[in-house]
């Protein structure tokens, strides 16, 4: 397999700092190292570094020094909030920015530009991909994370999405296989296969457009590129997907648009964990899939 040249991985020859180590062994300047380290590029052992520390000789230090860079400068983040209470806010995500911390980048992601927005922290309950947009919730307690995760467990969020494709998907229940692996793009099969889990999605209609033909799609199962996956096996992949084989990129506007699918989360239900009756009741609904109208 072949190295990735932008991941250094060393052993300190001698005691000292990150920085002087570096410096030493890779000609890292101190410009270079900070802006490393201010992006959470730098591991030590297994722990993000996050301040310039001393270490023994001998130990392993992996570098990212070439992190992948994601646009998070250009967006408001304050109108990213659709809606707020004391225990989680809803959130439409911007696409071509992930939900969380990456192995090279810690600060370029959702929870990270919230959290220093909210000015105080905020925790993952679920996920959408990198270049997927919409509706999701983050909590910001500890107690309603756990509590959405319960609800996410016993399948009682209602999920849907929007998809654009240049080809029709027949409308029902699709259920397949994927494999299990932590690599992308995802394979998945028609019958279950050994090492596979079952990913199951409803398309509810399917109607054409000017720009192609758009999917409304009831999520079941919640597997990682699990439409995307789907979608590519019935030959209708979505558009702006290049890594599920689309070849047309996505028309919808974004702020990345090199970044971005033809796929956003439209519609969340679920019952507060800490409501009763009507009042538990929680819907959220965007009205359109370039980013500003929202029904709640």
């Amino acid at each position: 397999m072949q190295k990735d040249a932008s991941i250094q991985h060393l052993f300190a020859q001698e005691a000292g700092t990150v920085q002087d180590i570096l410096a030493k062994q890779l000609g890292t300047t101190s410009n270079e190292f900070s802006a490393l380290l201010n992006q959470g590029s730098i591991w030590v052992q297994d722990q993000r570094l996050t301040r310039n520390i001393s270490i023994p000789a001998g130990t392993y230090l992996r570098i990212h020094t070439d992190p992948r860079r994601y646009s998070v400068n250009t967006i408001d983040w304050m109108k990213v909030i659709v809606f707020e209470d004391t225990d989680f806010i809803v959130i439409n995500k911007p696409s071509g920015v992930p939900v969380h911390a990456t192995v090279d980048n810690s600060v370029e992601n959702v929870l990270y530009q919230l959290a220093k927005v909210l000015r105080h922290p905020v925790h993952v309950t679920q996920r959408l991909d990198t270049p997927t947009s919409g509706l999701m919730v983050i909590a910001k307690t500890k107690w309603f994370q756990s509590q959405f995760n319960s609800l996410l467990k016993e399948r009682a969020v209602s999920k849907t999405y929007a998809a654009l494709t240049d080809q029709p998907v027949p409308i029902g229940l699709h259920i397949h296989h994927m494999l299990e692996s932590a690599r992308a793009p995802k394979v998945v099969f028609a019958t279950k296969q050994d090492n596979t889990q079952e990913c199951a999605l409803e398309v509810l209609s399917c109607e054409q457009m000017e720009s192609g033909f758009r999917s409304t799609i009831k999520l079941i199962t919640g597997r990682t590129h699990q439409i995307r996956a789907q979608f590519r096996f019935l030959n209708a992949p979505i558009k702006g997907d290049i890594k599920y084989g689309s070849e047309t990129q996505s028309p919808w506007p974004t702020a990345n648009q090199n970044e971005s699918i033809a796929l956003c989360s439209f519609r969340l239900e679920f019952k507060h964990p800490a409501k009763q009756g009507d009042a538990a009741q929680c819907l959220f609904l965007l009205s359109d899939y370039s980013g500003g109208n929202v029904k709640l």
